[in-house]
């Protein structure tokens, strides 16, 4: 078991289960397209565009790039043809950056938008993808994955506008316009393709069985358990809390800074490390810290589904949250029907149960302690 919780890697600060993000809006002045990276992995893109270094990220201000490296972040084709930014920006904090890329209006009746660093970066496993208006109404949206990072779509002044997910084919309801860009007041809303519940659902377990910091500290608040009926206990107060303040979070009433939330979550892994050492357990004040710490999970669990912009808003927004809780509840479940097994036949031995808690413990304070001085420092 011990060694179960040696194997979570100590670089883990991002919550979401998407590695990244790309964001388009097509107006009437042309297309513009943003790149939301973490900072190693554009750091990482960017040595290799700019192999001689004569290209930095440094500074956090809006900082101007040659044109031709947009093509490392985003290709962008109208039909057949490839084309050529004609403005590429980035902006950050060292801890993520927004590249923008600017091209003319596509000529063509189709845009192919294409991720090229899933072909370089390894650890990457999935990325969002939506187009808008320049209103802001949603056009379409898709995922970008390992195996697939493309996503190709009509444009809006086609009556039935197509989205293409992953090689897949998927027709959108959409009024036609009598200009290409220009919404129509009168007409019906477009209805974008999103991922479906199964994939939202899936995205969830994804999440919590990524998601180390979530996992250790809810192996912190078990450990030091000795029976059943409290850790069913705390778990249930652990689903609770993070499920209200998710469902808050992800649709707009609460919103927290993730640089506060992020360094929370680190502390409170090591308050409840700290705490096991403290001996015999009081159930009630240990669930009483399960459902405050629990509430601030919960906002680092809706940070993603927010961001990627995929859910929708308002009455949208239920179905794939409901989706997405579920798989986070469901992956929840699955962890702790290995770890409290492990738990339980570590301490069939009286020799090793004395030693089981404060093990473990330390491993959570020390891990716990590292995240938490990496995420206050960037």
């Amino acid at each position: 078991m011990l060694n179960l919780i040696l194997l979570v890697p100590t670089n883990s600060h991002a919550h979401g289960p998407f590695d990244n993000s790309v964001h388009a809006t097509l107006s009437t002045d042309g297309l513009e397209v943003t790149v939301s990276l973490g900072g190693d992995a554009s750091r990482e893109i960017l040595n290799r565009a700019a192999p001689n270094n004569t290209v930095s990220l440094g500074g956090t201000g809006l900082k101007t790039l040659p044109n031709e490296l947009a093509a490392y972040f985003i290709e962008t084709k109208s039909g057949a043809q490839t084309l050529v930014a004609n403005r590429f920006t980035v902006v950050g904090d060292g801890l993520e950056y927004t590249f923008t890329a600017t091209y003319p209006s596509p000529g063509g009746n189709s845009v192919t938008f294409r991720a090229p660093y899933f072909d370089v970066l390894e650890k990457l496993k999935l990325g969002t993808f939506v187009l808008a208006d320049e209103s802001g109404r949603q056009i379409g949206s898709g995922l970008f994955t390992k195996g697939s990072a493309a996503v190709e779509l009509n444009l809006p002044q086609l009556a039935t506008p197509a989205v293409v997910v992953a090689g897949s084919s998927q027709t959108l309801s959409t009024a036609p316009a009598t200009t290409a860009l220009a919404p129509d007041t009168n007409a019906t809303p477009p209805s974008p393709q999103r991922p479906s519940f199964a994939r939202f659902l899936h995205l969830g377990i994804e999440h919590i069985l990524t998601g180390y910091d979530h996992l250790l500290f809810l192996c912190a608040l078990l450990v030091a358990c000795q029976r059943i009926k409290p850790m069913l206990a705390i778990i249930t107060c652990f689903t609770i809390a993070h499920s209200v303040t998710l469902g808050l979070a992800a649709l707009d009433v609460v919103q927290i800074s993730s640089r506060i939330i992020e360094p929370l979550i680190a502390a409170s892994i090591v308050f409840v490390g700290v705490e096991n050492f403290r001996g015999n357990v009081d159930v009630k004040l240990r669930c009483g810290v399960t459902l405050g710490f629990g509430l601030i999970h919960g906002f680092g669990f809706a940070g993603a589904l927010r961001e990627s912009g995929l859910a929708g808003q308002g009455a949208e927004l239920l179905s794939p949250l409901l989706a997405f809780n579920l798989g986070v509840e469901l992956g929840q479940l699955a962890v702790a029907a290995v770890f409290l097994p492990l738990l339980f036949l570590a301490r069939r031995g009286k020799s090793v149960e004395r030693f089981v808690t404060p093990a473990v413990s330390a491993v959570v304070i020390a891990l716990g302690s590292f995240w938490l001085v990496q995420r206050l420092i960037g």
